[in-house]
């Protein structure tokens, strides 16, 4: 969005003095020259401070002594919310010795703002003015995740390290924006850069977070599936010892039997449902339970002596086909080894140089007549084909009769067990002797069981509702995760256009590999370079001058892709002292003002000058594109350096040798 500085404004502690203020223009490139120590490189804290940051990096000295507020007056434009341009004014009361920065702000918006000449009063917060300003590009809207803090969510802090290239930065080889050296930073940049891109929006971030709390209710859905499942599966098995005990106390007949689970459960629902009135407790009560034990026990004798012989069966077959593999075996083993008829009768065909017989086994002379060797023959191919006859797999019939009999006794298996399941409920709870299993009392503790049982499985049922909220769960997924997709492939278009813009600068500069392929990569938040099949990040390509000039182009290229797509990032950046890896480094001293003077003047024909106006051509070329940044440059170099390209600059400053500088000398002389 556009974020132009149109005024830096410093109210000083001594109310005789008028603020000083430092007038910007719109789309072009505003430089500030001068000196060392002459207040360029305090601009940078001074903005950062003003936009809300958490603390203050105001250099302590001068500036710090002097100042009492400190301000920014900003014009803006969303073109995206299509909103007319507004002035914005912002300023900061100066901490003192409070190293976390003064919380006291004052806020001021309109289509013009008057700036005033008096200290401001405080009418905002840092954190109401850092609510403001996330709201202004569109991130005060954004959903947190209920297990992370709001701190953590993106914020319009985070995209202030796209528009900072302090001194301390800009020539860096392992680390490219703004207060990204500590890992907290970098972070919040990562999670930031999408949205910077213009790859997400409110309603991406909004579907991340809601994708998450998906995938929680499905998994916590299905351990509710589980549990039911688990439920019914324990009911189940414990229905027969819940018929028995109803049979023990005289709620059920004897002598109805049932076999499948579903009567056996309506079975126990009716018992619930009954009242205990009239209930058979008498002495006949009892025989009818003695019968039925009796009953189950024969049948228990009979269910073991089936099991037993089809057991008996089952080995007997599996001897039977072991057997059978056995001579299948044996039988192809032989018939490997009686294909031999042939091969002698060939053999003995053969004859020796002197036309002799030729032994066809071991090859020396053959005397014996060729009649035993045709017997023999005869004989071996006799066997041959008696062999070829015999079977060597087991009958198709013999494999269905095995299968039968052992599904048989899976069968038998578990009837059996099923009764004498039964069988101990009624030895462990069955004392036909202790008449206080039948207490009125007791029956009623035991149906209060029961239908507490019976009510957990019913509340486990209803698993098709169940399964219906988990696919439409699933849907909902999938759809989240398709429009996490579609915002993946529009980050990585956007990083390849950044990349390609990045590219054309570099081609511009005094860089080497400037032909080369590169490409950022947000997880490392690196520039990384393709040469001689290889991809090299930035901090492995030597020297200064390659760091600076891949620095300016990286930033450059960002924002001219912000301001074509309107993405929410503010649309200016500042360079502080480009030229410090070519200006003669002599001049950064205080020397005498007359030798300074000589020296900047020289200055203009030094030969690293063509590398440094490459940079600032660079920056001539992002300003002329529409919808431009705005380039704020603060360096030693003098217009010598930058004048060829003069028409799209506005010198805002020269802080030279005898100059004014940031602080006014006479609020200095009046401390």
């Amino acid at each position: 969005m556009r974020f132009d500085i149109l005024e830096i404004i410093l109210w000083p502690k001594d109310a005789r003095f008028s603020p000083r203020r430092l007038c910007f223009e719109r789309g072009r490139v505003n430089i500030i020259t001068g000196i060392s120590g002459s207040g360029k490189s305090a601009l940078i804290p001074v903005l950062d401070y003003c936009l809300a940051s958490t603390g203050c990096r105001i250099p302590v000295g001068p500036i710090r002594n002097a100042c009492a507020w400190y301000g920014v007056l900003i014009q803006t434009q969303d073109r995206q919310r299509e909103t007319q341009d507004q002035q914005l004014l912002l300023a900061r009361q100066d901490p003192g010795s409070n190293k976390g920065g003064h919380s006291s702000m004052f806020l001021l918006q309109g289509d013009r703002v008057d700036v005033p000449e008096s200290t401001p009063r405080q009418n905002a917060s840092r954190d109401k003015v850092a609510r403001f300003l996330d709201n202004l590009v569109g991130l005060g809207d954004v959903p947190s995740n209920p297990q992370d803090s709001i701190e953590n969510r993106s914020s319009f802090r985070d995209l202030i390290g796209f528009c900072f290239q302090p001194q301390y930065l800009i020539d860096n080889p392992r680390v490219i924006f703004y207060r990204t050296d500590t890992q907290e930073h970098t972070k919040r940049l990562i999670h930031a850069f999408p949205f910077a891109l213009g790859a997400e929006n409110v309603r991406v971030l909004e579907a991340r977070w809601r994708l998450e709390e998906v995938k929680s209710q499905i998994r916590s859905k299905n351990l509710e599936l589980t549990r039911r499942q688990r439920v019914i599966g324990a009911f189940g098995g414990e229905v027969d010892r819940w018929l028995a005990e109803a049979r023990e106390r005289g709620l059920l007949d004897p002598g109805v039997l049932l076999q499948q689970i579903p009567e056996k459960i309506d079975q126990l629902r009716r018992v619930v449902g009954e009242t205990l009135a009239g209930l058979d407790l008498s002495a006949a009560q009892t025989e009818r339970l003695s019968r039925y034990r009796a009953e189950l026990e024969k049948r228990e004798t009979e269910l073991a002596m089936e099991l037993e012989e089809d057991r008996r069966r089952l080995k007997r077959l599996d001897g039977l086909r072991e057997a059978s593999l056995r001579d299948g075996q044996a039988i192809e083993a032989q018939q490997s080894r009686l294909h031999v008829a042939g091969y002698l009768r060939d053999r003995s065909q053969k004859r020796s140089r002197k036309g002799s017989p030729v032994c066809p086994l071991c090859g020396g002379a053959f005397h014996d007549s060729h009649d035993t060797l045709n017997q023999l023959c005869d004989t071996l191919a006799a066997l041959e084909e008696e062999s070829r006859r015999l079977p060597v797999t087991r009958l198709p019939a013999y494999l269905k009769h095995h299968q039968e009999t052992g599904r048989r006794v899976d069968e038998l298996n578990e009837q059996l067990k099923g009764i004498r399941r039964e069988l101990v409920v009624l030895d462990g709870q069955s004392n036909l002797r202790d008449g206080s299993r039948f207490t009125l009392a007791e029956l009623n503790r035991f149906l209060g069981r029961l239908e507490e049982a019976l009510v957990s499985y019913d509340g486990a049922l209803g698993n098709d509702e169940l399964d219906e909220e988990i696919g439409r769960l699933r849907d909902e997924q999938r759809l989240l995760e398709g429009m996490i997709y579609g915002a993946n492939q529009r980050k990585e278009n956007a990083l390849e256009n950044v990349a390609r813009l990045t590219e054309e600068l570099v081609s511009k500069l005094s860089v080497e590999y400037k032909d080369s392929t590169v490409k950022l990569v947000i997880s490392d938040l690196m520039l990384n370079i393709l040469h001689d099949d290889r991809e090299d990040p930035l901090w492995a390509i030597g020297s200064g001058a390659n760091w600076v000039g891949y620095h300016v182009a990286l930033l450059l290229g960002l924002h001219l892709f912000f301001s074509k797509q309107n993405t929410p990032v503010p649309g200016f950046i500042v360079f502080d002292q480009p030229s410090q890896l070519n200006y003669p480094r002599n001049l950064a001293k205080q020397d005498r003002a007359e030798e300074l003077i000589e020296k900047r003047s020289a200055f203009s024909g030094d030969v690293s000058i063509e590398a440094l106006q490459k940079i600032y051509s660079a920056f001539s070329q992002v300003v002329g594109e529409s919808s431009c940044p705005q380039i704020i440059v603060l360096d030693h170099a003098i217009q010598s350096v930058w004048g060829h390209v003069s028409d799209s600059v506005w010198h805002v400053a020269d802080w030279g040798p005898g100059q004014e500088k940031l602080v006014p000398d006479d609020w200095l002389s009046a401390l």
